[in-house]
């Protein structure tokens, strides 16, 4: 049977100020005992007449109440609540979100070196990694794979180092293999211990390797979630997206005056796609109520005005 983690706790910012406890009781208890033994020997020469005798015992309480819980408030406790927050498409830009991992299938073909608009296809691929890299966050894993006829492993780390090997992709070579790229892709996926994504970034010119159909319907019996990056139009990358399960995007000629958005609407839509395969859409998080604190000064300052009606 599994325990289930308190939702709720209490604590203090400065829990080293309730060790001045013991100190302020001392000095009561002395104040206590100069005020008694002075009032004794006042009643020895004059006759008791206070109409708040019998409240004598109730007023010191209070003072010593007044004290201890002026002590806890200097401490500022808290309560902390336990909040679970679900993750959605819509507010995952505002939360701080667990570690994801992001590996890259960059095409490096020669189709690649074609003019898409005023651009040419790889230079608006490595606008749109680089854009997309910088949406990432500092703790989050990223691997950068290139592919042609071959597979090329560039580089695993953070996403701020990973920028600078985007820049150093090179392209041209003859075969594309989108096929065995993808495969490669869902092999390293498998392994991830984070939630995790592939992004396949290629203008869909197959040309040689395995069936890219055949492998994108794996993506979905083993849950990894695939992102398609469209460097022009390709029926092929829509089927891909299609069997997958997946979600393309379009980085061309018509979208490269909207790049940043269409790389926000892809950087979201992967990280909620990763996580939502590894069932982490549901992160938890403590919220701090401080009305506790000042409760018990408001409730101090009231006892010490009350304790004062037999004087100081």
């Amino acid at each position: 049977m599994s325990l289930q983690a308190p939702t709720i706790k209490l604590g203090f910012d400065y829990p080293l100020v309730l060790l001045a406890l013991p100190l302020v009781y001392v000095v009561l208890l002395i104040l206590y005992y100069k005020s008694r033994r002075n009032r004794l020997e006042l009643e020895k020469l004059l006759e008791d007449t206070s109409t708040l005798k019998h409240l004598r015992k109730p007023l010191t309480i209070a003072k010593l109440l007044a004290a201890t819980l002026l002590v806890v408030s200097a401490a500022s406790p808290f309560i902390e609540h336990r909040v679970a927050t679900e993750i959605t498409i819509e507010n995952i830009g505002s939360i701080t979100l667990p570690q994801t991992h992001h590996i890259l299938l960059v095409d490096a073909s020669k189709s690649m070196t074609y003019s898409e608009g005023a651009w040419t296809r790889i230079s608006l691929a490595k606008k749109f990694l680089k854009k997309y890299l910088s949406y990432l966050n500092a703790s989050d894993l990223v691997t950068l794979v290139e592919f042609c006829g071959e597979i090329k492993h560039t580089y695993a780390g953070s996403p701020r180092e990973a920028s600078e090997y985007v820049e150093k992709i090179s392209v041209g070579y003859k075969y594309t293999a989108i096929g065995d790229a993808l495969q490669y892709g869902l092999s390293l996926a498998k392994l991830s211990q984070s939630p995790v994504v592939v992004i396949l970034v290629s203008d869909g010119k197959q040309n040689y390797g395995s069936d890219p159909i055949k492998v994108a319907e794996h993506f979905t019996e083993e849950k990894v979630p695939l992102i398609v990056i469209s460097v022009t139009s390709s029926p092929l990358l829509e089927e891909i997206a299609s069997v997958s399960g997946g979600k393309i995007f379009y980085v061309d000629k018509f979208t490269a005056d909207i790049l940043s958005t269409v790389v926000s609407k892809a950087c979201s839509t992967a990280k909620y796609s990763a996580l939502k395969a590894r069932g982490k859409t549901v992160i938890y998080t403590w919220h701090r109520d401080y009305t506790i604190s000042y409760a018990l000064g408001l409730l101090a300052l009231l006892l010490l005005l009350a304790s004062l009606l037999d004087g100081v």
